[in-house]
């Protein structure tokens, strides 16, 4: 990792509360398993933040985690909170479900970039959330109502979901 990486517990509060209120959508988010990160570097990045799997030297050391999740500094700096917001819940849709192999072992899982991804985002933030300083704050004083990711059965097919279950949540 970076050597200007610096603790983030206000990014870890930010996605407790958005577990909290959204809890169908970040299902795979334990905060307890994810190291939270600041990037200080004063030089902006093509990416606003990212969520990273733990690589296997990592764990040695961090055993008890799974992801890093890093917000680049330069780059957000200019965002309001409604955009952070908006940005720490698109990184956290990136925490997949654990995989367990044949033998038992349980290993994380990121999602990549994907359609419903996006669509799920932009549905609940607007087409120009990152450009929009006034974009929908997932954490405001109205709920926004989110759509849920499609879930795939035995066959492959997507669904949305449960029949009793509205396709919002």
């Amino acid at each position: 990792m970076a050597k200007n990486l610096v603790p983030a517990p206000d990014i870890k509060e930010t996605v407790i509360a958005l577990k909290e209120r959204y809890p169908t959508n970040l299902e795979n988010v334990d905060v307890d398993r994810i190291i939270f990160w600041r990037d200080i570097s004063p030089k902006k990045k093509r990416a606003y933040a990212y969520v990273k799997r733990i690589d296997d030297m990592d764990k040695m050391v961090n055993p008890n985690y799974d992801y890093h999740f890093v917000v680049n500094d330069a780059s957000v700096k200019h965002f309001s909170p409604a955009q952070m917001n908006g940005l720490c819940f698109h990184e956290a849709l990136h925490i997949g479900p654990p995989k367990v192999d044949s033998n038992g072992n349980v290993t994380a899982t990121i999602v990549k970039h994907d359609l419903m991804e996006f669509f799920v985002v932009v549905a609940a933030l607007g087409f120009d959330w990152e450009f929009n300083p006034a974009c929908r704050d997932l954490l405001g004083d109205e709920k926004v109502e989110l759509r849920e990711r499609p879930v795939k059965d035995e066959d492959g097919v997507e669904s949305e979901g449960p029949e009793e279950d509205p396709q919002f949540v």
